[in-house]
């Protein structure tokens, strides 16, 4: 698993799943952040059901 530098959460995504939706970011630009924590942040909010920041 990737160094996160942060605490794990329930919603985060197993090495097994990244694995299998890792392809379908391979044609995205490289980012700033990590596509995984990007992914892993969004199923947090929508696990968690708080607001993005307004």
């Amino acid at each position: 698993m990737e160094e996160k530098g942060r605490e794990s959460y329930p919603s985060d995504l197993t090495d097994e799943q990244w694995e299998e939706i890792a392809p379908l970011y391979a044609e995205m630009r490289n980012c700033t952040w990590s596509k995984r924590e990007l992914t892993d942040a969004v199923l947090y909010l929508v696990d968690s059901g708080c607001k993005w920041r307004q």
